[in-house]
């Protein structure tokens, strides 16, 4: 997340190597020298020692956001062992597909079973949960409004209606008055972060 900083490959490497020493009961040493390349190497040997008698599903969510550095075959597994399972998710962005984040990571046919599974956005169902979940205060109309706005702005887009809801219920404490009809008006997309 780069909102939390965990994209740093300090973090992300440091909480990687510490979950997968947990699952196998050690303990990590304190790095000496760069953090990052401590842990990066530690993420490496425990990935190509694990057993294959334990099953692990390591989920790497939001690749796109890491800054300084990436996922390639380097740090993967170049063939996953059987009770391996590796899931990815990336945002396609203009300069970069599916395909593209695959050729990064280094999975290719022959190296291990790759499977595509594109998320679309939220429908308008789900953001009208989303909205009854949060609790924005107004009666059902400011709500349909409210929703069809953010949907709208965000095309369903969960991380960018997670980022619209928290400055709506910001403001909404602060006292202001949101206003469905001025926020449908603004520009679709990120630019408003």
């Amino acid at each position: 997340s780069i909102r939390y900083e965990t994209n740093r490959p300090d973090v992300f490497f440091g909480a990687l190597a510490a979950a997968l020493a947990g699952a196998q009961g050690e303990r990590l040493a304190v790095p000496a020298g760069d953090p990052a390349q401590f842990y990066r190497d530690k993420v490496v040997e425990l990935l190509e020692s694990w057993p294959t008698s334990t099953r692990l599903c390591l989920v790497i969510d939001g690749l796109d956001e890491a800054t300084g550095w990436q996922l390639d075959t380097s740090v993967l597994p170049s063939r996953p062992g059987k009770s391996m399972r590796i899931l990815v998710s990336a945002r396609e962005m203009a300069h970069c597909d599916a395909a593209e984040w695959e050729r990064r990571v280094g999975w290719t046919v022959d190296r291990a079973k790759v499977r595509h599974m594109p998320l679309g956005g939220l429908k308008h169902p789900a953001v009208n949960a989303l909205l009854e979940e949060v609790a924005l205060a107004g009666d059902a109309a400011f709500q349909a409004g409210l929703s069809e706005a953010l949907f709208h702005l965000t095309d369903g887009d969960p991380l960018l209606l997670q980022l619209y809801v928290g400055v709506l219920l910001e403001r909404q404490k602060r006292g202001e008055t949101i206003d469905a009809v001025a926020l449908r008006n603004s520009e679709p997309g990120f630019s408003a972060f």
